[in-house]
């Protein structure tokens, strides 16, 4: 089955709901304006300041909610056309004080890629340990004097050691594709185009960002929507916006603009910004070229959205994007878009402080009547599931509403950028093993102790003065009839439900900054089921890894494996077979009676640890060829699978992971696909046509042993290199001979 990038994965599904989208999109706005004119109507005015609090928080909502619509109403999705020939290009690394094993992959790794170039780092660290890799790797060494302006400084000292027609700049954790140049190289073809963007994608997928990743989530993360529907809506504009890394710039144009800005913390969207303005097109690329470090704990979490809330307001204020020259309308509006999204931390905090002080003073947020009740509480439900459907399944309301609260503290503080005060350059530390602190959670458990205040004052007040209010009191059926002012029970089942709802979220977030420190380590477990043939008690043995790291790997068995056991086994890689010997930490039995065994792990040589480590971190050979894309059911979806059989388009390419054995013993790894009607594998190492080999397809739990015979090499595939010595990917049509389970 052919691979299948995001770009098609994800235009079949909008085209497919585009109607729908655009009819939940014009009922949003038309409902929204007339509940809003409604709400001018009932503010209360015995407490206008908590109810015009409540209704400017909810005009707010309304107009994030016309954002989401601007940027989504309509797309550009790109084909990569054929990449300029001859072209003189320079991949640059800017690094600072990253850890030495993350630059080593990224610099290797961007060496790899196919089209001709330079490779350089520029290590504003001035470590002599990034010197040694950069001469072991073959990678030209720079660094300069003194750091100033941060990486935006780092940049434009590049640009001064540097005469390459095309640049392209990648972070010091992104590991490149080989095609990387390739895929955005023919979009310079326009003479008019000063950079090509590509999104970010990540191969730490527990990482804070990440929403049940191991679960249901695919690979869902908070900027989701930014890269499957906000970047592609901008590039149909002319308004991509650059990101920072995997992007291609065009020198003349940096040069026409004076190089990278330095004025904010967000030299990227600065960049960009400044090219449209001087009559220059941007591109937004949809498939990722290369997968990086995600913030892996709340910390690092924290410190990007602060870094990109506070320099993206600075640069709107700065550049005067409401009034300044050069811009379209259009190229207006999404800018200003980006930069309201960061505001929301304003209106989060009206939501969450406003049931509080109604249940500490008895005021109420608008005039309540069983009727007002009714509207005010269910129509925001009504509003987000018409968002959902607009979001055609790659929105999620839960998660949505797990990272607003999140964000709040950081967006409120980042509101300081419209005030032009650049703040200091923190460098992310790529870390993958981390912790969360009580001070970093200590505004959301403000929150929640104010709202179990509240809580405890509202029904002590009606305990000491009841009130039964018109709940209690059998006068509903007078469904315009205000309250009276004071404690009644009402109070207590608006207001509380609403703070009970904070509550909640607060501990589910709480729950998650904590769970994601306590499940990290320094070295990232990659789930992958890779076959394994191993010396057990009863002779070899075939195994299936659950998840495997650089130095630790935990696999399934059926045989007794006592805790301390040392283990010598054949892993087949993309990059060639690996022995390597486990030494068994722990033992676990699991309810299906298997045995599940955690283990550190040894090579025999730095040259087979190096292989190893280059088949895990060429992340894409699995993940864009296995992994389910974030597609969610939208409400209307998932009202019809009440009435009828719908399933979601996941895209599960593969069948699984498998070994291929030669009849001298030799060891392959093969990834077969599940093609009934013309069975397809795909390995790194050439195959002999017409010779048989015995096929091992494990599950964990499971073995599955077949002969097979190579019918013929299938040359229409995607194709693509792997690791130090370039494993070439093949493709085969086989046969099965015989079954041998």
């Amino acid at each position: 089955m052919k691979y299948r990038s995001i770009r098609e994965m994800v235009e079949p599904e909008l085209q497919r709901w585009r109607r729908v989208r655009r009819v939940a999109a014009v009922g949003y706005i038309v409902l929204n304006a007339i509940y809003m004119v409604y709400r001018f109507t009932i503010i209360n005015p015995h407490s206008l300041l908590l109810s015009w609090s409540y209704f400017v928080a909810e005009s707010f909502q309304f107009v994030l909610g016309l954002t989401y619509i601007f940027m989504s109403w309509q797309f550009r999705r790109r084909t990569s056309l054929p990449p300029l020939p001859g072209a003189s290009v320079e991949v640059w690394v800017p690094v600072y004080r990253e850890p030495l094993d993350v630059i080593r992959r990224t610099l290797a790794a961007a060496r790899r890629i196919d089209y001709p170039h330079d490779t350089r780092v520029f290590d504003d660290g001035r470590r002599p340990e990034v010197r040694a890799i950069a001469e072991e790797l073959g990678v030209a060494y720079f660094s300069r004097p003194q750091n100033i302006d941060a990486k935006a400084g780092n940049l434009n000292f590049a640009l001064s050691q540097s005469r390459a027609e095309f640049i392209m700049v990648f972070d010091a954790d992104h590991i490149a594709l080989p095609s990387a140049l390739d895929d955005l190289l023919g979009y310079f073809a326009d003479e008019t185009v000063a950079l090509v963007q590509s999104p970010q994608d990540y191969y730490n997928t527990d990482a804070f960002q990440y929403f049940n990743a191991k679960r249901r989530g695919g690979i869902w993360h908070d900027q989701s929507f930014f890269y499957l529907f906000g970047l592609p809506s901008m590039d149909r504009d002319n308004s991509a916006s650059c990101v920072g890394t995997g992007v291609v710039y065009r020198r003349s144009a940096l040069a026409e603009i004076g190089g990278i800005p330095t004025d904010t913390a967000t030299e990227d969207i600065h960049t960009s910004l400044r090219l449209m303005k001087h009559g220059w097109k941007t591109v937004f690329h949809n498939d990722p070229v290369a997968y990086g470090i995600a913030a892996a704990n709340l910390e690092e979490y924290y410190k990007t959205r602060h870094r990109w809330a506070h320099g993206n307001l600075h640069v709107l204020s700065l550049e005067r994007v409401p009034f300044t020259k050069g811009l379209t309308l259009r190229q207006r509006l999404h800018h200003l878009s980006l930069g309201l999204i960061y505001l929301e931390g304003w209106q989060q905090l009206l939501l969450l402080l406003i049931p509080v002080v109604a249940l500490l003073t008895g005021w109420q947020p608008f005039v309540i009547t069983p009727l007002n009740v009714l509207i005010v509480l269910f129509y925001p439900l009504v509003s987000i599931l018409l968002l959902q459907e607009l979001g055609s399944g790659y929105s999620r309301i839960w998660a949505n509403e797990i990272f607003s609260m999140a964000r709040w503290p950081v967006h409120i503080i980042s509101v300081l950028g419209v005030f032009r005060r650049k703040i200091l350059w923190k460098t992310s530390s790529k870390l993958l093993q981390t912790q969360t602190t009580i001070s970093r959670v200590l505004p959301q458990l403000v929150i929640f102790l104010l709202s179990a205040i509240g809580l405890g004052v509202a029904i002590a007040t009606l305990i000491a003065h009841f009130d039964s209010g018109i709940l209690l009191s059998g006068q509903v059926s007078d469904m315009t009839k205000p309250l009276e002012q004071g404690y009644t029970v009402d109070i207590l089942v608006v207001a509380g439900g609403w703070a009970l709802y904070n509550m909640i979220r607060v501990g589910v977030f709480l729950k998650r900054a904590w769970h994601v420190s306590d499940s990290s380590d320094e070295h990232y477990r990659f789930t992958l089921q890779l076959p394994m043939r191993c010396d057990g008690v009863a002779g070899k043995m075939w195994v299936a890894t659950t998840w495997i790291s650089e130095t630790a790997l935990a696999f399934v068995t059926r045989e007794v494996i006592a805790t301390g056991s040392r283990i010598r086994c054949a892993l087949p890689l993309p990059t060639g077979t690996v022995d390597v010997t486990l030494h068994g930490t722990r033992t676990q039995t699991r309810r299906d009676g298997t045995t599940e065994v955690e283990c550190s792990l040894s090579t025999d040589d730095e040259h087979s640890q190096q292989r190893l480590i280059d088949a895990l971190y060429s992340v894409y050979w699995y993940r864009d060829l296995r992994t389910n894309r974030p597609i969610f059911r939208t409400p209307l979806q998932w009202l019809a699978g009440l009435f009828r059989s719908t399933s979601l388009r996941r895209y599960r390419v593969l069948d699984r992971f498998a070994a291929l054995r030669s009849n001298d013993g030799e060891l392959v790894f093969a990834i077969v696909h599940d093609e009934e009607a013309s069975p397809l594998l795909t390995t790194y190492q050439a195959l002999v046509i017409g010779t048989q080999y015995t096929l091992h397809r494990n599950d964990s739990t499971s073995q599955e042993i077949i002969r097979i015979r190579i019918v013929s090499e299938d040359c229409s595939e995607w194709h693509h290199r792997i690791g130090e010595e370039g494993n070439s990917s093949h493709r085969y049509l086989f046969e099965v001979a015989s079954s041998m389970q």
